[in-house]
């Protein structure tokens, strides 16, 4: 599995993906609480994941690969 040159929240398009959708579950100041939709451009699949955290750490830097997210059917789009 490939992997990922960059953070794919920061830089999607250099991890072959494109963020679909973004939600924002942060309460405070100073907190991430994110949950991120992915579409891999090469193979159009979507993937999910989420991160959350104080303002040290970066949002999604643990994330290396496609492995580190879950796989999901497409977003239904009304």
């Amino acid at each position: 599995m490939a992997e990922f040159h960059g953070n794919p929240y920061y830089n999607p398009e250099k991890c072959g993906l494109e963020i679909i959708e973004f939600i924002d579950n942060s309460k405070y100041e100073y907190t991430f609480d994110y949950t991120i939709i992915w579409r891999d451009i090469e193979t159009g699949k979507y993937y999910e994941g989420s991160d959350s955290g104080c303002s040290c750490p970066t949002p999604f830097e643990d994330f290396r690969s496609l492995a580190d997210m879950y796989e999901i059917s497409p977003p239904h789009r009304g």
